[in-house]
């Protein structure tokens, strides 16, 4: 039995397994027949932010994961994550404010990434 592999991002668009859609601005842009493909497809690759939650809604597999996809660029749940797992990083501190910003150069030395 095959699987049905879709993707809406298009980095897998030379690869023969996977049916390819590409990114469209809204649900209503795609035909009857590509929803379709969607709701029954086993994976779907590259679903980008705007459509990674309806497919977990769905209960949809997705690559990457809809839990990718919720930290990604987010330093304040990477850090938390982090932390919470005991991974080695980085001393990282988040300050809110000018007062609070006052208070980095004392706390941390150069070389420093703000």
């Amino acid at each position: 039995m095959s699987r049905i592999r879709v993707a809406i991002g298009e980095q897998l668009k030379t690869c023969p397994q996977v049916i390819t859609l590409g990114l469209r601005p809204q649900m209503a842009d795609y035909t009857e027949q590509e929803r379709r493909l969607l709701r029954t497809a086993d994976m779907i690759f590259y679903p980008t932010d705007r459509y990674v939650d309806f497919f977990a809604t769905l209960g949809k597999e997705t690559f990457p994961s809809v839990n990718c996809y919720r930290l990604r660029g987010n330093r304040l749940k990477h850090t938390a994550l982090l932390r919470l797992l005991n991974v080695m990083h980085p001393r990282t501190r988040v300050y809110y404010g000018h007062k609070q910003k006052r208070e980095i150069l004392k706390e941390f030395t150069f070389p420093l990434v703000a």
